[in-house]
């Protein structure tokens, strides 16, 4: 019994809640101006270009591949 009144007030508190959101929405409006300018990318990719000549590798990005094999060959025998 106490379930179901529990369960009434909860709606009927959900019920006020949900009208009083409804009508405070209806209240305000929103204007909506879309005046956006075309961006202008025709030298961008030029001067992408002159920063990137500017700079130097000096961390031998990217990694080469070894040539030679590397470590031991059997790491269990003779452990350091």
């Amino acid at each position: 019994m106490v379930s179901l009144v529990f369960l009434l007030a909860v709606g009927v508190c959900y019920y006020f809640i949900w009208s009083g959101a409804r009508s405070a929405s209806e209240a305000t409006s929103v204007d909506v101006v879309t005046s956006f300018e075309p961006v202008d990318v025709s030298g961008v990719k030029s001067q992408a270009e002159k920063l990137i000549q500017s700079r130097v590798n000096n961390a031998g990005i990217p990694i080469p591949e070894p040539t030679g094999k590397l470590g031991k060959t059997d790491p269990f025998s003779n452990p350091q």
